[in-house]
């Protein structure tokens, strides 16, 4: 078993691909490689391309050949995916935004699922950041200062990035985020999941700084890719 698994769910049709850059960062910028690993998860909907990235559209396979030949990052699909239909509404948003939602939570799901026993910690983090330098440290770190009293570490500033979880939780977050998928974003999911584990005594720990910066400006959806505005994390320690 891994020390450390670091998770990102990613597909094919974004505007702009940010997964090549947040690649090399997590690889590039690791102080010890040894006893972690990175899970990339592709979650394209069946009949969708390949993974691919660049100008050149370079087979992730193909770029990342050492690193996957020496067990560094795994690249698993994800494409079992349900029928999203007849999904409620909430919040005023439009069909396409819930889609959007009902996927990723979905596809989280499936990426803390399929997690299970390959580490002691998993982080999740998106397609679209900046590692900073010696990412890795800073976990390990924040691990030995919390000492054993915790239920999650956040150590990034919004979304669904760097949420740090123990191995023996990730099968009640990957239900958690199944069965209300439909209801709320996957962010709001893990909020509530932190604030249940609270109960019991543990710590949610929310460190001051962040060791992720995002730089994505579009999200991908079924039937097209829609912008949004970008979100800056000024606690950036990179």
């Amino acid at each position: 078993m891994k020390d450390l698994v670091i998770g990102l769910c990613t597909v094919s049709n974004r505007k702009t691909s940010y997964l090549q850059a947040t690649l090399d960062s997590l690889i590039n910028n690791a102080d010890d490689k040894n006893g972690m690993m990175i899970k990339l998860y592709h979650c394209d909907l069946k009949g969708q391309d390949e993974l691919c990235v660049g100008s050149n559209q370079i087979r992730i396979e193909d770029l990342y050949e050492n690193e996957i030949n020496s067990g560094f990052l795994q690249i698993v699909r994800i494409d079992n995916h349900p029928t999203f239909e007849n999904m409620p509404n909430n919040f005023g948003d439009n069909d396409t935004r819930v889609l959007w939602r009902t996927k990723q939570c979905y596809d989280y799901s499936e990426a803390f699922r399929l997690s299970h026993n390959v580490g002691k910690y998993y982080m999740h983090i998106e397609d679209d950041l900046i590692a900073c330098k010696g990412y890795d440290s800073h976990i390990r770190g924040e691990i030995e200062k919390a000492n054993n009293s915790w239920a999650t570490i956040w150590m990034a500033q919004g979304g669904f990035i760097g949420w740090l979880f123990r191995n023996k939780d990730l099968p009640k977050m990957s239900s958690m985020l199944n069965v209300f998928r439909e209801e709320m974003p996957c962010d709001w999911i893990a909020e509530y999941f932190a604030l249940i584990m609270q109960r019991t005594g543990l710590k949610n720990i929310h460190t001051s700084y962040s060791i992720f910066q995002h730089v994505g400006t579009d999200r991908t959806l079924r039937d097209g890719i829609c912008d949004i505005q970008p979100v800056t994390f000024t606690n950036f320690i990179g």
